[in-house]
């Protein structure tokens, strides 16, 4: 379970004010405000990538925002695997090898692009790939790490409506297994997909 207790952030000016959420351990969870109205800085303090100027993150009982930084990074990346809107690929590289990085095996590898049905890119170069690969590329990686709450920020801007269904479907997907927490900006075409 996860749970966000009395969050606040502030740059200059307070973007978060008294944030409370309790999520269970799978699911489909849609974030949807207007532009610039913090939604992505949430999902960013949920990921512990931004720090939080007060309040309480707390996953499986252990407060992640009470134990030492150093702790709090090692513990990130096996909790949470962000999925950003650009997804930053070895662009030189092909999407196998790309891959390889998070998971030695090549069969799991397959298994994982199959899935996400770009099995017929994993010998294409990443800079060759359609925005809409890419973000199922992220999508992939996320996967391998094996992390149980994806971050979703915004990974379907800039699709067309046909590729965002996609991305959405697969997400809905993997939820039966994972927490899904996605910023979307198409709040009707999220909302057909997600749980809560």
């Amino acid at each position: 379970m996860l749970e966000i207790k009395s969050l606040c952030k502030d740059y200059d000016f307070a973007v978060l004010r008294d944030v409370n959420i309790t999520l269970p351990d799978t699911g489909f969870v849609g974030i949807i405000g207007e532009s610039g109205s913090g939604k992505s800085t949430l999902l960013k303090c949920i990921g512990l990538l931004e720090s939080i100027t007060c309040g309480e993150i707390i996953y499986d009982d252990i407060s992640l925002t009470a134990i030492s930084s150093l702790k709090r990074d090692k513990i990130r990346g096996r909790i949470f695997s962000y999925i950003p809107q650009e997804p930053s690929l070895i662009e030189d590289e092909s999407v196998d090898k790309g891959l390889s990085y998070f998971c030695e095996d090549s069969a799991r590898r397959r298994e994982v692009l199959e899935m996400l049905k770009i099995q017929d890119k994993a010998q294409e170069l990443a800079r060759n790939l359609s925005g809409g690969e890419r973000g199922r590329v992220a999508i992939a990686i996320a996967l391998l790490r094996g992390a149980p709450v994806f971050l979703c920020d915004e990974i379907t801007s800039g699709l067309d409506e046909d590729n965002a269904r996609l991305v959405y479907r697969l997400l809905k997907d993997i939820s039966a297994q994972r927490l899904v927490i996605c910023v979307g900006h198409d709040a009707k075409l999220l909302r057909a997909f997600c749980d809560r």
